[in-house]
């Protein structure tokens, strides 16, 4: 029976690919979250949890990615997959993230039962969900390096900062105040 499950969550997993994406819940604060504002943007949707190691290892690569590919139409949605939204609510407190964290509108459909996480066939954390400008998915599991990658690809390189001006090499370089004494 496991193993059938498994398999069945397989299948949701892989049909995600090319297919449309929404995200639905509310925020952490109770609010509705407004999917409306993603559309025409490349998303990541990050599936985490306070309790996932390998999830928490993971943010700082995602917010190294936000930073630099935000201004080009790329933005972050987290959906939470802990059981209590209080849990939540004190990490995010502490440890808070640029992006929004969604939790599903039904407190009786939390963890893996959180609705999208039974579409998505998700049995193990992080999951992450790469969509194109179109709101389809392009891609699953783009951790690490994959996912600068990905972003590559969907929105050109990242804007790296401008290198300082060489100095003339008819002019010195400017030397050290002299100290007093």
């Amino acid at each position: 029976k496991q193993a059938s499950a498994r398999a069945e969550n397989g299948r949701r997993r892989s049909g995600l690919v090319g297919q449309p994406f929404t995200v639905a819940g509310v925020q952490v604060d109770g609010s509705p979250f407004d999917w409306g504002k993603y559309q025409g943007k490349v998303v990541l949707i990050d599936f985490w949890a306070t309790w996932c190691g390998p999830c928490l290892q993971e943010i700082p690569n995602i917010d190294a990615n936000y930073k630099k590919y935000k201004a080009k139409g790329f933005e972050v949605v987290g959906v939470n997959l802990d059981d209590e939204s209080q849990t939540v609510v004190r990490w995010l407190e502490a440890q808070q993230l640029p992006w929004t964290t969604v939790l599903s509108a039904d407190p009786n459909a939390r963890g893996f039962e959180h609705p999208l996480a039974v579409k998505c066939g998700i049995d193990a954390i992080p999951f992450l969900v790469l969509l194109d400008r179109d709101g389809k998915v392009n891609a699953l599991h783009v951790r690490g390096e994959k996912l600068e990658q990905k972003l590559a690809e969907l929105l050109g390189p990242a804007d790296e900062p401008a290198a300082a001006p060489a100095i003339p090499a008819d002019k010195p370089a400017a030397e050290a105040p002299k100290a007093d004494g």
